[in-house]
């Protein structure tokens, strides 16, 4: 049975690609009072044959600590899920997943092609898809109102609103 699971890889040290981010966002753009915290992971979404979710999570792991695609044990953590963008609230705070990526991006079948091949996955891996992982923490009690702040602070309209995503390079969408 194809089953996908999420792996989730970030930094034991802090993101600074992130802190940028949200020190942009904060200061020079304006959501200094909304934006509380953001957070940046890699997300794999990888589709295998497994007889059951225990299974298929097993072999998640499995690819993150035994193959060198996904994971370095020295600078990164990770999480495999069947919703590994799934977060839990923080008093007076609400987090928002924001999920983006590259068109075209062939870090995904490369990553494809070494586990099926060279590392011996063959049929065990059926499909990969790239992309980053952004948790918006926000000084909201209203859902709908915390997601139409992360997408706006995600996609780039204009040279003052968005910051995350270039739509004519990229995709992205709300979890």
């Amino acid at each position: 049975m194809s089953i996908s699971v999420e792996l989730t890889v970030s930094l034991k040290i802090p993101d600074v690609t992130a802190l940028t981010a949200r020190h942009t966002l904060q200061g020079a753009m304006g959501y200094g009072a909304e934006l509380a915290e953001l957070t940046r992971a890699d997300w794999w979404r990888i589709d295998v044959e497994a007889a059951d979710e225990a299974a298929a999570l097993a072999l998640g792991g499995e690819l993150a600590e035994q193959t060198n695609v996904f994971v370095n044990p020295n600078k990164h953590v990770f999480r495999v899920s069947t919703h590994a963008h799934t977060r839990e609230p923080r008093p007076g705070l609400l987090p928002v997943g924001i999920l983006t990526g590259f068109r075209d991006d062939a870090k995904a079948a490369m990553a494809l092609a070494a586990l099926q091949g060279r590392l011996g996955y063959g049929d065990r891996v059926r499909g990969l898809e790239l992309g980053t992982l952004w948790t918006f923490w926000l000084r909201t009690t209203d859902a709908a109102e915390a997601h139409r702040l992360a997408e706006r602070m995600t996609l780039t309209t204009d040279r003052h609103s968005g910051l995350l995503v270039n739509p004519h390079s990229m995709w992205w969408r709300a979890l």
